[in-house]
């Protein structure tokens, strides 16, 4: 099992590379594992407003109105002390010249993605 799931510590650094309905929901969702929510949830933060709008979220297949309930539930998330962010990742990626490469929202980098540049 993964050590994190023991819960033995005073405080954890994680993060995600994604702003996913999915990510948010194992993250900030009531941890539940019959509905495979809150899995990462390690602070046991459990808030029945916040497990609403991401079950929503998740089902929700028009992208602009996703878009707003996640947000609503980072706001909420914040505004609760659901979690404290203390850092904000910044990637940077390096390439010599006449090469193009658009980065991942995941931050997965692959070669296979270099392009040469037009």
């Amino acid at each position: 099992s993964y050590i994190a799931n023991a819960k033995n510590y005073s405080f954890i650094f994680f993060g995600f590379g994604s702003d996913t309905a999915d990510s948010l929901a194992s993250m900030l969702h009531t941890p539940d594992r019959s509905k495979n929510r809150g899995f990462v949830n390690r602070g046991g933060y459990s808030n029945p407003k916040m497990d609403d709008l991401l079950n929503t979220a998740l089902m929700t297949l028009d992208d602009a109105e996703r878009e707003k309930m996640l947000q609503d539930a980072v706001k909420l998330a914040i505004d609760d002390v659901g979690m404290i962010p203390l850092h904000f990742q910044m990637n940077v990626w390096a390439h010599r010249k006449g090469l193009r490469y658009t980065p991942r929202t995941d931050e997965q980098t692959f070669g296979y993605m270099v392009r040469k540049a037009s």
